[in-house]
């Protein structure tokens, strides 16, 4: 999710969505479609999935980068 996410910073004007995988946690399942500036973080405080600021180790959830 990192490379996404600094491809998006390099092209600007660009915003990620959270998108859930498989048997999410109750707290990822409620993020599923949240979308934020790619340079600012989730509702979670992760800047991506994965990242560990929420002890979200083992996630298997992904984020999808849209340029405006």
């Amino acid at each position: 999710a990192w490379g996404s996410l600094e491809a998006g910073r390099q092209v600007g004007n660009t915003t990620k969505t959270w998108i859930t995988g498989d048997n999410p946690r109750p707290e990822h399942a409620a993020m599923d479609g949240e979308t934020v500036p790619v340079d600012q973080p989730f509702s979670n405080g992760s800047m991506w999935p994965g990242d560990g600021q929420d002890g979200e180790y083992g996630c298997n959830c992904s984020i999808e980068i849209t340029v405006a």
